[in-house]
């Protein structure tokens, strides 16, 4: 219990000196030509952890960070990879799922832009989802592949990505995400968004969801060097089918300091 405290409290730690005037510079712990490539970041704060349209802390606040470095291993390649945590809590009903206080997920992958195609990008990779501190036996653990593609309209930009897993969230078979974005420009540097995703299981009974939709729409700004965040939230599953609030219509905010 004590290492997720204090994970948690790092995160904590690294907001406030973000908010901090002037923030931190990146270029007073690494020179920028010691090493190719480039580094970056965000620290964040929200009123709770929405993954593909669930709550995964229990519609409680989240405090979350990452990490990301990229370099260009060719004139249209680039390679990334990035570390990724948060807080989780997915209701202390005495099972294992009780356990989980924190989620790092590892990712990395390749991306760049189709050859002849201006504006049109692709984006192939892999997620490792993590959950220190669980036993070893719940097996939490479980990893993604995906790719993706995402293009530029000059009036909007809109993105559509596949997620597949052999062996999801508790060993419960393999399961399929696949989800489209698209994002408009408007006055005043605001973002209108829009997000609709799929999510299909292989056993229904084992996950304890059925197959089902979720849909976000977003306005987002910078401000102050923050990056806000003011989203609706909502699936379509029915209150029996989730047994919680976790999956019903919600409001949400996030507030984010790039460094």
């Amino acid at each position: 219990m004590g290492t997720k405290i204090k994970a948690i409290s790092l995160f904590v730690c690294a907001a406030a000196l973000l908010a901090w005037p002037g923030g931190v510079r990146a270029d007073s712990l690494i020179p920028d030509d010691a090493i190719p490539g480039e580094f970056g970041g965000y620290v964040g704060f929200g009123t709770e952890y929405n993954w593909r349209g669930i709550s995964q802390s229990d519609e409680e606040a989240s405090v979350q960070g990452e990490i990301d470095y990229s370099v260009g291993v060719s004139d249209a390649i680039t390679f990334y990879v990035s570390v990724w945590g948060s807080n989780v809590d997915f209701g202390n009903d005495g099972s294992d799922l009780g356990d989980a206080t924190l989620e790092i997920d590892y990712f990395g992958g390749f991306s760049g832009e189709i050859p002849g195609a201006p504006g049109l990008g692709w984006d192939i990779g892999g997620i490792g989802y993590t959950y220190p501190g669980v036993a070893d036996e719940a097996d939490f653990d479980f990893a993604e592949a995906y790719g993706g593609l995402s293009y530029d309209f000059g009036v909007a930009s809109a993105l559509a990505y596949v997620h597949y897993t052999p062996e999801f969230f508790g060993n419960t078979g393999d399961a399929v995400y696949f989800f489209g974005d698209v994002g408009i420009p408007l006055p005043k540097g605001l973002t209108l968004g829009g997000h609709v995703g799929r999510f299909e299981f292989d056993d229904n009974t084992a996950v304890a969801l059925p197959d089902y939709t979720d849909w976000k729409i977003s306005l987002t700004v910078a401000l102050l060097g923050f990056d806000l965040e003011f989203a609706y939230i909502d699936t379509d599953i029915s209150d029996t089918e989730c047994g919680s609030s976790v999956c019903n219509e919600r409001f949400y905010f996030f507030a984010s300091r790039s460094f």
